[in-house]
């Protein structure tokens, strides 16, 4: 995926550090050091995170509805700051 969704495409806020072109991170280590530092207390990585996760619930609930899925897995960098994200995913759900 990273092949297909150039840096530009993150937003600026979303990058940890800025890396010379010939050590660029792939997008999935990105994802790792925003995960590490909002773990680590970093306001700008958590609010980045919850952001991001709260999009992701809502996609995820989006396809639960229309595929009537009975299960979801998360998987990925993401999965690395579990315990902040789990709650913005699941705020998404609609309440029965």
């Amino acid at each position: 995926m990273a092949e297909r969704v150039p840096r530009p495409a993150l937003p600026p806020r979303l990058h940890a550090r800025e890396y010379p072109p010939h050590l660029e991170p792939d997008a999935a280590d990105r994802v790792r050091t925003i995960c590490h530092l909002a773990m680590q207390g970093n306001s700008e990585a958590r609010s980045a995170l919850l952001e991001c996760a709260r999009y992701l619930g809502i996609g995820i609930a989006n396809l639960v509805w229309s595929l009537d899925a009975d299960a979801v897995v998360v998987d990925g960098a993401i999965t690395e700051a579990w315990p902040l994200v789990s709650g913005a995913i699941q705020d998404q759900f609609p309440r029965e």
